[in-house]
This record gives C-alpha cells, sequence and structure tokens, in this order.
C-alpha cells in the first residue's frame, strides 16, 4: 500500500493519506467491522431490519 505523508497547516500535525481507498472500500471496512455495524443497525427501526434487508444463507 502506498501511501504519502502531509502537512495539515491548520493544525501542525501530519496527516497520512491513502489515495487508493475508495468509497465503496471505506463502507465495505466499516460494514466488516462488528462493532460499527451494530451501532449502525441499533439505528434503524425494527420494520425496516426485519423486512428490507437480504437473506442470506449460509450453510
Amino acid at each position: 500500500m502506498v501511501s504519502h505523508i502531509e502537512e495539515c497547516p491548520g493544525y501542525k500535525t501530519t496527516i497520512q493519506q491513502q489515495p487508493e481507498i475508495t468509497a465503496k472500500s471505506a463502507i465495505n471496512k466499516a460494514l466488516n467491522t462488528p462493532e460499527i455495524l451494530e451501532m449502525i443497525l441499533a439505528e434503524m427501526d425494527m420494520r425496516t431490519l426485519l423486512t428490507c434487508t437480504q437473506r442470506v444463507c449460509r450453510a
């Protein structure tokens, strides 16, 4: 993974940027993190969770 370091002039700190990270990969990373997914699902109402989610069988 290639990244570059950049100075943030307003905060006088160094920020590491990773330009190859896309919105889709950020979403996938968030949804594959159980703690973050749990917080997202906790904000949804029960009807939406039960009627609008995709059914998955992993048998």
